[in-house]
């Protein structure tokens, strides 16, 4: 019994909240508050700094236009004026017509990032304010500073050349000026003759049975045929609001009334000023309140109640009460695509879950515990703000019990709609299909019909055979059928040769550079080190990187004969194996060691393929029905045999992991989900050494224990977990398409980030939660209570710093900024090649399209903390209704300016976001 009561104690202990601690709650809020402020008011003002700038902002601000101009809105305004830069207009307000000033002339457009919207009013102002700012900068007019000044002014890079000589130089749509013989003014002929080479084989060679030439002609043949009727017969219609612009401007001028005093020269209508205080304070998802006037209808059964009313006294009525989107919803729909709308959706859902729940709390649940605790005898400010206030037994917790009964009805109802909305929308896209074809119905037709087959025996990888084996399955439904050739090894040859010929082009156009400089001098060629950690003898960089690139296509064209070799005798292994199976017992004595020794699991996941054909293979049939039979069906009953599946998107595929066997993939996946396991279950002693630790150095530094630095260390390790799983994913599991990799990554940060919640609770690690539990089951629930309220600061400071910091870095793009404002101003372009400097226009990866896996964790963490302390702590609400409000702004300007969706899911993240919510409904209640 003595030990016992030990061992209840320490449990207590773990979790015991001391004075000490709880006086200084609010100063590590109020520390991490400030420097959360401080980091986003930072990459507020650098966001608004370099987006103006003309090659900072097309390229990392404004960079979606450059792919897809048809689905991006106008330019965010760099200021609201209408302004054309002539001094009688008369719609110049407050310019002052005799300044001689060239800048600042009109005020620049300060945090516009909030206002966005796609109502038409606004998009037809911001349309005419870019046409605008575009008239005052020809008339040498600028907003704020010179047009391009940040790559004048801050860096020296060469943009203009110092032309003695008088030569005619080639200026690029950017403004950097090129020597005469650089790479930008050389025929594309002219830079692939450089590295021609006399390969021993050919792709004839390869595949000597099939006509290659005339497959050829007629794919290019059915493109061209593609492209062509793209424009007349499925041209993409454009966006409603960049459609009816043109149209809306100039209407009214023609009338002569009122409405023409408004019109400038050019006969059209200046639009009016869009009221801008309601977008600012208005909930996001609506862009007028007309709008939201029907959506709370809606939301309260008000024509379900109608409906059901007049069918009692037979009266006419409308059975249509689904809820629908507004214009301005369809046009950002449209812009964005449903796998992004449904992400600004649920961001959406977060706030209304987390907004207005804080607001009812604020006339209901935290007057009862301010009262509480006044007439208790805690005087903690923090703990007078929770249900720790309230003492047991008390009445009061009647009202908590009601106030968190009614929330989650509201969060039910909330998600109800959601599901409304989404029904609607995946009907929509099974019907319609994806829109990233650019509407070649031949290509995603052929998609479509497609399906991959896996685990094919080793008697059947051949095309003939393939295709003879299907279409005895399916009589006179295959169209075609071929085997994936298992060249990852040349792969990986090819992609050296092209980090090659960059770098041999480099040293070429900088040698070339320095010729042009100095035609006086008689220059020597660029020298690079060779050897470990360059400290070898110097050699000239172009001969360096020729043998180098001699080297490289010998291996390429071996390697491509010995492919051509093992194709051949592959094809002959099949016959013999078609005729007879080969029995392992009947192998050589050594091989059949190994078949003793070592397990299938363990030689498939440790062994290379040996053959040309790899297990992989893809089929298309002719009617989309064969196709749905194939892979709904079982084909045999036999366990890994043809297993077929969907065809991803082609953007979708990683094709270098294309080859993969189906089992060695599910053998690393379970392998690796163990490990991560081990990892979630010890994620408690993880957090607990953090918390020691940053405790240790803030003593040191005289900052608060339960602080700042516990809360970024466990921060900045949930923030670069997710690239350790795309990582762990794309290079030791290696799905075979990145929506695999995505959903891996998504589910393993979203299970890290709860368990992270979870062991804070405890702020134990889940052995000794264990031990606790088996020994008095009584003391875990204690423990349990207090963890919550003790932590309840700690999680305060993960969502403030996940709003102020983590969400104002994705505003920034700050791995594109740090390519665009940094490297690229540094580098002297004419030393570089047109195939590097193309490279520099490219985003980062990470940065290229919304990964869901780096999103969609954050958005579900910061909703189940602020659902689980929606009664415990009312104040979570606000704070994560902030989050929520600014996600909102960010995630809706990245959608529509930075960010280029290459394929889409058809919405199926959000059975994801549909079980967290229900989760942490689960979870609320349970605590």
């Amino acid at each position: 019994e003595e030990g016992m009561r030990f061992l209840q104690q320490d449990c207590i202990n773990a979790t015991a909240t001391d004075d000490q601690t709880l006086t200084t709650t609010w100063q590590a809020v109020k520390i991490t508050s400030t420097v959360a402020s401080s980091v986003a008011v930072l990459c507020a003002i650098g966001y608004e700094l370099f987006r103006r700038d003309p090659i900072v902002g097309k390229y990392v601000y404004d960079r979606k236009r450059l792919k897809e101009p048809d689905r991006t809105p106008p330019p965010l305004m760099q200021s609201r004026s209408l302004w054309t830069g002539t001094y009688d207009d008369p719609d110049d307000s407050g310019s002052g017509g005799k300044q001689k000033m060239t800048c600042w002339k009109v005020q620049p457009a300060i945090l516009e990032l909030l206002f966005i919207n796609l109502d038409h009013k606004y998009v037809r102002y911001s349309k005419a304010a870019d046409e605008a700012r575009k008239k005052r900068e020809e008339r040498g007019k600028y907003t704020c500073c010179r047009r391009g000044w940040y790559h004048n002014c801050c860096f020296c890079n060469k943009r203009k050349l110092n032309n003695e000589r008088n030569d005619d130089l080639f200026v690029d749509e950017d403004g950097f000026e090129y020597y005469p013989g650089h790479d930008y003014t050389l025929d594309e002929e002219v830079i692939a003759k450089r590295f021609e080479y006399q390969w021993s084989k050919t792709i004839n060679d390869l595949f000597p049975a099939e006509r290659i030439g005339d497959s050829l002609g007629a794919i290019e043949e059915s493109v061209d045929t593609c492209v062509n009727e793209q424009g007349s017969t499925d041209a993409d219609p454009e966006s409603l609001a960049l459609r009816s612009t043109e149209g809306t401007l100039a209407t009214g001028c023609m009338s002569g009334g009122e409405e023409s005093l408004n019109c400038d020269g050019t006969g059209k209508k200046k639009p009016s000023y869009p009221y801008r205080l309601v977008y600012l304070f208005m909930p996001p998802g609506f862009h007028v309140w007309n709008n939201a006037l029907p959506y709370m209808s809606h939301f309260f059964w008000f024509p379900s109640i109608v409906r059901r009313f007049n069918i009692l006294f037979r009266t006419s009525y409308d059975s249509n009460d689904d809820i629908s989107l507004t214009e301005p919803e369809k046009e950002l729909l449209h812009c964005v695509g449903l796998d992004i709308y449904l992400l600004i959706r649920f961001t959406r859902l977060g706030f209304d879950l987390t907004y207005y729940p804080f607001l009812v709390s604020c006339i209901t649940v935290l007057p009862v515990y301010h009262v509480a605790s006044t007439e208790g005898a805690s005087r903690n400010n923090y703990l007078s703000n929770t249900i720790n206030s309230i003492e047991n037994g008390s009445q009061l917790i009647w009202v908590v019990l009601v106030f968190s009964v009614v929330y989650f009805l509201y969060v039910l109802r909330r998600l109800w709609v959601e599901w409304e909305v989404f029904i609607q929308l995946r009907h929509d896209f099974l019907a319609r299909g994806t829109r990233h074809f650019y509407h070649n119905n031949a290509f995603k037709t052929k998609y479509q019909k497609t399906c991959i087959v896996e685990c094919v025996p080793d008697e059947y990888r051949t095309d003939a055979a393939l295709f003879d084996t299907f279409n005895k399955l399916f009589p006179n439904q295959i169209e075609c059928a071929e085997m994936l050739a298992e060249t990852s090894k040349l792969d990986a040859l090819v992609g050296e040769r092209k980090k090659l010929i960059v770098r041999h082009e480099n040293a070429d156009a900088l040698h070339r550079y320095r010729c042009w400089k100095n035609t006086r001098t008689k220059l020597e060629e660029p020298k690079i080190r060779t050897g470990k950690l360059c400290l070898g003898e110097k050699q000239d960089m172009k001969e360096y990187y020729e043998n180098k690139l001699l080297e490289v296509n010998s291996l390429i064209d071996t390697e491509y004969s010995a492919l051509v070799a093992k194709r051949a005798s592959s094809e002959g292994e099949v016959k013999c194996q078609q005729e007879e199976k080969v029995d392992p017992g009947r192998l050589s004595n050594n091989i059949n060691t190994v078949y003793r020794l070592f397990p299938s699991h363990i030689r498939t996941l440790l062994s290379s393929p040996n053959q040309f054909s790899s297990s992989c293979g893809v089929v298309e049939f002719k009617t989309f029905a064969a196709k749905q039979w194939a892979v709904q069906c079982n084909l045999a009953d036999e366990p890994y045999w043809m297993i077929t599946t969907d065809a991803p998107d082609p953007r979708d595929i990683i094709w270098d992991n294309m080859c993969m066997d189906h089992k060695t993939i599910e053998y690393r996946e379970s392998i690796s989900e163990f490990i991560l396991l081990i990892g979630l279950a010890c994620w408690g002693v993880v957090v607990t050494w953090i918390t020691s630790f940053s405790d240790v150095i803030a003593t040191g530094v005289g900052l608060p224990q339960v602080g700042y630095l516990q809360s970024l260390s466990v921060f900045l390790v949930l923030l670069w977990l997710p690239a350790v799983f795309l990582w762990f994913a794309d290079n030791v599991i290696r799905f075979k398409s990145f929506s695999q990799v995505d959903e891996f990554v998504m589910k393993w940060s979203t299970g890290y980030r709860i368990a992270n919640i979870f062991f804070v609770f405890f702020n134990i690690n889940l052995v000794d939660t264990v031990r606790c539990f088996n020994e008095n089951p009584q003391t875990i629930w204690i423990v349990l209570s207090n963890g919550i309220v003790r932590q309840s600061s700690f999680l305060v400071s993960l969502v403030i710093q996940a709003a102020g910091q983590e969400t104002m870095l994705q505003l920034l793009q700050w791995r594109s900024l740090i390519k665009q404002a940094v490297m690229r101003p540094l580098i002297d372009v004419n030393s570089k090649s047109k195939r590097y400097l193309d490279s520099l226009k490219e985003p980062p990866p990470y940065e290229r399209s919304f990964v869901f896996g780096f999103y969609a964790p954050t958005l579900s963490y910061c909703l189940m903390i602020g659902m689980m302390f929606g009664f415990i702590c009312p104040l979570m609400l606000g704070v994560c209704a902030i989050y929520f409000w600014v996600a909102t702004k960010i995630n809706t300007h990245n959608a529509l300016f930075c960010f280029t969706q290459p394929f889409e899911s058809g919405g199926t993240r959000f059975y994801y976001w549909s079980r967290i919510t229900l989760v942490t409904c689960y979870c609320s209640v349970t605590i």
